[in-house]
Parts: structure tokens; C-alpha cells; sequence
């Protein structure tokens, strides 16, 4: 970690030649944090190769379904997060990091008992959610309440870490976690038992080994009370973080949800696999937006402007997306066979294009993160309009696989274009209101 965990309020010098440690720092913690979160994403990605190939196209589309509903669940983790690491790096910034277990400790303990509510209330639910959702038991959804709840906590601790710079343990915690899911599913899945349940257990499992870790990752805090400013800036920006990851969580899940809803069971397996093959765009960029967030939020509070920043982040996410869509183009067989086995072959066809759609996506996410570590509502405006389309249009359009994929297309290209000329045409960082 070295370098890359002491950086704090004097990291960010108005000097040209004082920003290049500043630099290096970022482009050190970018790495770790690129390379824990593309393992993440691998795992991901094995945990749906395994599961597909061992439950089949109808059996796999029910899985699909059931993690689609803890993607839309994630906003609540990844806003806790964006809050959580926004206060931690405003202690740092103010030189109050002994504060910050404290104030940690505190947020934990409320989540805990709030999650675990939350979680009673799922399982009490799951029977109604697994019958609008065409799943044949409710075990699944009251399974993944728990994985929620113990994820809730998780997300928090790592805010903490990304807030900080720790990236060389945030990249600690991401791997791990990453790892005991693969092991789990292998175990569970593969040599136990083939069902939707015991995939669904290996998440959960996983969540809760991360809590563990984290929990020692965070022990380089050093000891104190909480603060009162912290617990307020938490109030106050938990509104902004939960609307904008809420509407992204539903641009991102709301089309697997849709083809299960409307497809046939083998249909909707097929689609899931395009759905997650065409993430692999988003995923393989979204680690710009975990380090780039906590560096918004401070050049924001020292008043200087991240346009630019944002601007070489877009290309870089544009070029990685472009690449990516040629070769899903070129070679889709490539992508859906080994994945997922040669019963999802009908995917093939559709690869290129979801690819661009989540391209594009990654750029709306991008631009999103930038407009909220500014204090700006704007973004959530735009993405509530993005979300009302795309709805309207899986509502309207669904009969096919490709139908969904062109809504999703449409809308998400749309959605780019918006928040990135949203963002670039706002005034300095520093002149925003909060």
C-alpha cells in the first residue's frame, strides 16, 4: 500500500509539478484496484459459466432472475458505499482520521439491526416475488435477504477503505470475497447439489467471509469517538447516492428481469447469457469509477475542476468498450461457448450489439458517479428519464431476444450522451452547490 494509503489533504497541490506523485499514487492504486475488481468480475463470470453449464437454459434463467433482483437491491450497497467513502475522505481531508472508526463503528451497528429487518422481510415476501417472477420456490429470494444483509455491511466497511486510498486493501477485500464464491459454488453446485439454492448459498457465504476480512482490513484505523460532522455529511448525501445507484441498478437489470417476465424459460436463459456476456464491457471499466470517485470528491472540496479527468476517463471506458464490441462481433462463439456451453448458442448473433449497449452504459455510470461526488441532482434527473424508457420500451417491445437487446440499445446510447453533456457543460466543481 505505501504511497497509495497516505494520501490526504496535501496530496493535491495547485502546482503542475506537485501533482505528479498525486498522479502516480493513482495510477498505482488504479491498478490494484483494476486488477482486484477484473478478478472480481472473472468470478462472476465462472460462477455463471459453472451454474449455466450445470442447471441448463430454463433452470439458469431462474438463477438469473433471483441475482437480478440482489442487482437491483445493489444501490443500497454501492450508495451506502459512495457515502461512506465520501465521509472518509473528508475526515482525512480535515485531518480527523481518528475519527473515523468511531463514526464506522456507529453506522454499523444501526445497519446491522436495520438489515437484518430487512432481511425478515424478504423471506417473508420471497414466496409472492418467486410467483411474479415465474420461479418455482421462494428458498432462493429468502436466501439472497440474507446475502443482503450481511453484503449491506460489507459495502460500508469498504467505503471506508476506497475513502481512504487503501486500495491495496480494498483490493484484498474484493479478492477474497471473489475467491470463497468460486470455492463455495464449486463445492455447493458442482459436487453437492445441482440447484438454483445452493448457487444462490454460495453468495451469501461469500458475503459473510467478507465481513470477517474486512473487519480486520480496517484495524489500521486508529481508535476514537465518532463525529458529528461525519454522521451529518452521511445524512445529508445518502438521498442523492441512494436515487442515482438506484436508477443505474434498474438501467443495468431491468432487461433480465423483463425476458423472464415475458420470454419463454429456454428464451430468457439465452437472454440472460447475452445480458451478462455484454456486461463484461461495463465490468472490465468499472474500477475507473471506484478510483475516481474519492478523487472528484476531494479536487470538489479543494475547488478545482475534474472535467478533464472525466473527459480521459471517457475515452479510455470508449476505446476498452470499442474493442471489446469488435471482437464480440467478429468471434461471438467465442465468448458464448466456452461461457456458457453450446445450448446457449442462440445468443451469438446479439453479442456485438449488447456490447456497444453496455458500453454506453459504461459511460452513463461514468458520468453519473462525476455528477454525484459534485453534489449534483441532475444526474438522477436524467437517469429517472432513462429508466422511464426503458421500462416503456420493455413493456411495449419484448417478444424476442432481439427486441429487448434493441430497447436496451436504444436507451442506454441515449442515456450516455445526456449525463456526459450534462457533466461536461456544468460549471467548476468547486461553484456547485450541494
Amino acid at each position: 500500500m505505501s504511497a497509495v494509503g497516505e494520501i490526504g489533504a496535501s496530496a493535491l497541490p495547485s502546482s503542475g509539478a506537485g501533482r505528479l506523485p498525486v498522479r502516480r499514487s493513482l495510477l498505482r492504486g488504479g491498478t490494484l484496484v483494476l486488477a482486484s475488481t477484473l478478478v472480481w468480475h472473472a468470478s462472476n463470470f465462472a460462477f455463471n459459466s459453472v451454474t449455466a453449464r450445470t442447471l441448463g437454459p430454463a433452470k439458469y434463467s431462474e438463477l438469473a432472475a433471483a441475482v437480478a433482483l440482489l442487482y437491483l437491491a445493489s444501490p443500497l450497497l454501492v450508495s451506502l458505499q459512495a457515502v461512506s467513502s465520501g465521509a472518509a475522505t473528508s475526515l482525512t481531508v480535515a485531518g480527523e482520521t481518528d475519527r473515523i472508526r468511531g463514526t464506522l463503528a456507529f453506522h454499523l451497528r444501526r445497519l446491522a439491526f436495520t438489515g437484518a429487518l430487512a432481511a425478515g422481510g424478504i423471506a417473508l415476501a420471497s414466496t409472492a416475488i418467486a410467483r411474479f417472477l415465474r420461479v418455482d420456490s421462494g428458498v432462493p429470494i429468502a436466501i439472497l435477504g440474507v446475502g443482503l444483509w450481511l453484503s449491506v455491511l460489507t459495502h460500508c466497511q469498504r467505503g471506508v477503505l476506497q475513502g481512504t486510498m487503501r486500495f491495496g486493501r480494498y483490493a484484498a477485500s474484493t479478492l477474497t470475497e471473489a475467491a470463497v464464491k468460486i470455492g463455495a459454488t464449486v463445492v455447493l453446485v458442482v459436487a453437492v447439489s445441482r440447484t438454483v439454492e445452493s448457487a444462490v448459498l454460495s453468495v451469501a457465504i461469500a458475503a459473510a467471509v467478507a465481513l470477517v476480512v474486512n473487519t480486520a482490513l480496517l484495524l489500521f484505523l486508529p481508535a476514537g469517538m465518532q463525529t458529528n460532522a461525519a454522521t451529518s455529511a452521511l445524512a445529508r448525501h445518502r438521498g442523492p447516492a441512494l436515487a442515482t445507484f438506484v436508477l443505474l441498478a434498474v438501467l443495468l437489470s431491468a432487461d433480465v428481469l423483463a425476458a423472464k417476465r415475458y420470454l419463454p424459460a429456454a428464451a430468457a436463459g439465452v437472454y440472460a447469457s447475452v445480458s451478462l456476456s455484454g456486461k463484461v464491457v461495463f465490468f472490465a471499466t468499472s474500477a475507473l469509477s471506484l478510483v475516481l470517485f474519492p478523487h472528484f470528491t476531494e479536487r470538489r472540496q479543494h475547488g478545482l475542476d475534474a472535467r478533464r479527468e472525466l473527459l480521459a476517463a471517457t475515452a479510455a471506458v470508449s476505446a476498452c468498450s470499442g474493442v471489446l464490441a469488435g471482437l464480440y462481433f467478429v468471434v461471438p462463439g467465442a465468448v458464448v461457448r466456452p461461457l456458457f456451453g453450446g445450448a446457449f448458442g442462440a445468443a451469438e448473433p446479439y453479442l456485438g450489439w449488447i456490447a456497444i449497449a453496455f458500453g454506453c452504459y459504461a459511460v452513463v455510470y461514468l458520468a453519473a458517479t462525476y455528477l454525484l461526488a459534485n453534489g449534483r441532482w441532475v444526474g438522477a434527473a436524467v437517469l429517472a428519464v432513462a429508466v422511464l424508457a426503458q421500462l416503456a420500451g420493455l413493456y411495449s417491445v419484448h417478444d424476442t431476444v432481439g427486441h429487448v437487446v434493441a430497447v436496451q440499445l436504444v436507451v442506454l446510447a441515449g442515456a450516455a450522451a445526456a449525463l456526459l453533456v450534462t457533466a461536461l457543460r456544468g460549471e467548476g466543481d468547486g461553484e456547485v452547490a450541494t
